[in-house]
């Protein structure tokens, strides 16, 4: 088994540039799953975890951006799931730097694996409806 998450359509929230960034993390978590079944998920946690960083920055500003400017009903809820994440990225980065290594790379595995199952997969859907009938796609 090379992938853990295939991007399918029923992923999709149909607005491409966030589709796009969706994709990135399916591809990170994919990553993080091959380099764990080679022994090799010590080797890249610093950089996964950095990339997450990275993209919990971007992409939530991004998708919060648009909830914001389009009066999405939701958007507290879903800023609370997304700071719970970052600060959740933050915790799993200072384990590692804290030399608390040993269980980060399958922890951060199960959690981003709950994640695209149930904000990518289930909350993110509830916004996408509502921004394309806003034009956006």
């Amino acid at each position: 088994m090379d992938t853990l998450f295939e991007w399918t359509e029923n992923d999709s929230v149909k607005i491409g540039v966030l589709d796009d960034q969706h994709k990135q993390l399916f591809g990170m978590v994919n990553e993080l799953f091959t380099a764990m079944n080679t022994r090799r998920g010590r080797d890249i946690l610093e950089e996964i975890l950095q990339r997450l960083l990275h993209y919990t920055a971007t992409h939530f500003e991004m998708e919060e951006g648009l909830m914001a400017k389009h009066e999405f009903p939701e958007l507290d809820s879903h800023r609370s799931a997304h700071n719970a994440m970052r600060d959740k990225v933050q915790n799993f980065k200072k384990q590692l730097d804290a030399g608390v290594s040993n269980n980060v790379a399958p922890e951060l595995l199960v959690y981003l694996q709950h994640w695209l199952r149930n904000h990518i997969r289930v909350v993110d859907q509830r916004y996408s409806a509502f921004l394309n009938a806003r034009g956006l796609h």
